[in-house]
C-alpha cells in the first residue's frame, strides 16, 4: 500500500496549504456553479414556462361572474409537504365576462382557472380535469375550497384576467410579473457565469501552479 508522502520543509508545507486552499475554493466554487445552474432550470420551469406558455403577461382585465361550479367526479392526487400525500376534488367554474378589446361589448363565456399555472397545465386537458383551483393539503381542500367557493362561487362578481387570443378562458389573478421572469432568470444566471469562470480561473492556476513545480524538479 502506497505511503502519503507529508511535506518535508516549511517551503513545502506553504506549498500544500496553498494547493489545499484553492482545492477547497476549487469546490466550493463548482458546487455552487451547478447549483445556480439547477436553479436556472427550475426558475424556467416554475416560473418562465407557464408565462411564456398562456402569454398571461398580454391578459387584459375585465369582471367575471361565475355562472356555474361544480365538482367533475375526479380527485387529483397532490404533494403537501415531505412525506405527506393527499388528494382533492377538481371543481370546475364556468364563467362570463365582457372583453373590453370587443368592439360590440358581446359577452364572452369561458372556464376559469386561479392563476396562470392552472391555466398552463390543464387547459388542454379534459373538461372534467379543469380544476379552477388546486387546494393541497391534508384536509382534502375542503376549507380552501369552501373559501373559494365563497369568494368566486356561482353569482359572485370579481376582477380577472383574459387573453384577447384566447378568450375562452380566464384567470383570476397572475402568480408572475414580467420583473419575476427577469430578475429569477438574470441572477441565477449571472450567478452560474460568476462561479464558472471562477472554478475555470482556479483550474488555470493549479495547473500553471503543477507546470511550474515539475519544471523546478527537473
Amino acid at each position: 500500500m502506497p505511503s502519503v508522502r507529508w511535506p518535508s520543509s516549511d517551503e513545502d508545507v506553504e506549498k500544500f496549504n496553498r494547493h489545499y486552499k484553492l482545492g477547497i475554493l476549487l469546490g466550493l466554487s463548482l458546487a455552487l456553479a451547478i447549483a445556480f445552474l439547477v436553479s436556472i432550470f427550475v426558475c424556467g420551469f416554475v416560473i418562465a414556462q407557464p408565462v411564456v406558455e398562456t402569454g398571461s403577461l398580454s391578459f387584459r382585465e375585465a369582471n367575471c361572474t361565475t355562472d356555474i361550479s361544480y365538482y367533475t367526479g375526479v380527485t387529483r392526487r397532490c404533494s403537501c409537504g415531505r412525506g405527506c400525500t393527499a388528494w382533492y376534488p377538481c371543481v370546475r367554474f364556468l364563467v362570463r365576462y365582457v372583453p373590453t378589446t370587443a368592439g360590440n361589448y358581446t359577452t364572452q363565456e369561458a372556464v376559469m382557472f386561479y392563476t396562470e399555472g392552472g391555466l398552463a397545465d390543464l387547459r388542454s386537458a379534459a373538461p372534467n380535469r379543469q380544476c379552477a383551483t388546486r387546494p393541497c393539503n391534508d384536509d382534502h381542500g375542503a376549507a380552501r375550497l369552501s373559501r373559494f367557493n365563497a369568494t368566486y362561487g356561482p353569482g359572485q362578481t370579481y376582477g380577472c384576467l383574459y387573453n384577447p387570443s384566447d378568450p375562452g378562458f380566464v384567470i383570476v389573478t397572475r402568480m408572475y410579473t414580467w420583473g419575476d421572469v427577469f430578475h429569477s432568470m438574470l441572477w441565477t444566471s449571472v450567478a452560474f457565469v460568476l462561479f464558472t469562470a471562477i472554478s475555470v480561473f482556479i483550474c488555470l492556476k493549479l495547473r500553471k501552479k503543477a507546470r511550474l513545480e515539475r519544471s523546478s524538479m527537473i
